[in-house]
């Protein structure tokens, strides 16, 4: 790559779509940031390309500038044929993501889930460097995992593993967008923060946190509660913790299967910080397995929001050179 050759990384949620404009050592030049049309598949895809259109213009560049593009989606991912099968937050089903892309931009693009992604953020960037079993748990409006073994991601038969936030907690819970009931995703993702936060404010509990959203119980989201418990909110800071709490239960799971050397929290629910952090290293000390509880480091991921662009772009950059 020359110096005056970029890679761009995008990563599509249930909530926003990012993206970042990034030279050849990873560092960053430009990123924007829109809500996600939930419209359709067809809008979604607009979308990517628009933000993308959007990102070269606002720099002077043209698509041959670029050498390669990036995707993190949150969904289950084909990543050989670079197709979104499912996705239970997106109106995605069987979209071939990656040829709709190349077909228009020409140039390499390369589709993965973005939970993936963001692990390869982490890994090459942020917390996870230079440590071989690593895991990344996003937690935002889903919740999803890229696992590393012995410094290799692992991607499954069909590109589509690591769905650690379909594994059902409470058969009993509340419905998952899988289809399936008490999945991790429906008990600990900001979702469920927004559900418990409704259930409080519509019992008559008394709260902070209509204040925060300003009045509009439909204003309540993950940040409008953790703003709620910084301010000692003890409704809001109860909810935070029964998150913690279930957040602990997942990774449990995760590290009594896998072993890992470190586990690392990203998405927009782990920027409540200790709130939850705490709460669910408690649950892990106290439930896991000996030695695998003793092994485990649990942190906050060092690269915060830009955990999946980023790591879409190392994913780009990577498979440009294998």
């Amino acid at each position: 790559m020359n110096n005056d050759q970029y890679l761009i990384g995008l990563d599509v949620g249930g909530t926003k779509i990012s993206a970042i404009l990034v030279d050849e050592t990873l560092s960053i030049i430009s990123e924007l940031r829109k809500q996600t049309l939930l419209i359709s598949g067809r809008a979604i895809v607009d979308e990517a390309k628009e933000l993308i259109a959007e990102l070269l213009s606002g720099n002077d560049l043209d698509i041959v500038d670029i050498v390669a593009i990036g995707i993190g989606v949150a969904g289950m991912i084909n990543f050989k044929e670079g197709e979104v099968v499912f996705s239970p937050n997106l109106p995605l089903k069987n979209v071939a993501f990656k040829k709709l892309m190349e077909d228009h931009f020409g140039v390499p693009v390369f589709l993965d889930n973005d939970a993936n992604v963001a692990a390869f953020g982490e890994k090459y960037l942020g917390s996870g460097r230079g440590v071989s079993n690593f895991i990344c748990v996003t937690i935002g409006t889903g919740i999803g995992g890229g696992i590393f073994i012995n410094d290799k991601i692992y991607r499954g038969v069909s590109g589509s593993s690591a769905e650690v936030g379909h594994m059902v907690i409470d058969i009993n819970g509340p419905k998952c967008g899988c289809g399936n009931y008490g999945c991790f995703e429906t008990l600990a993702s900001g979702q469920a923060i927004v559900r418990m936060a409704k259930e409080a404010i519509a019992g008559g509990k008394k709260t902070l946190i209509l204040d925060f959203a300003k009045g509009n119980i439909e204003n309540v989201n993950g940040e409008v509660v953790s703003r709620a418990a910084s301010d000692n909110d003890q409704i809001a800071c109860d909810i935070l913790d029964k998150i913690g709490r279930f957040i602990g239960i997942g990774l449990t799971n995760i590290v009594n299967i896998f072993n890992p050397e470190k586990i690392t929290l990203t998405g927009g629910v782990s920027q409540s910080g200790s709130l939850i952090l705490n709460p669910a290293k408690e649950v892990v000390s106290q439930v896991a397995l000996v030695p695998n509880s003793l092994d485990v480091k649990i942190e906050l991921a060092e690269l915060g929001n830009r955990a999946g662009v980023l790591g879409a772009a190392a994913l780009a950059l990577r498979e440009l050179s294998s």
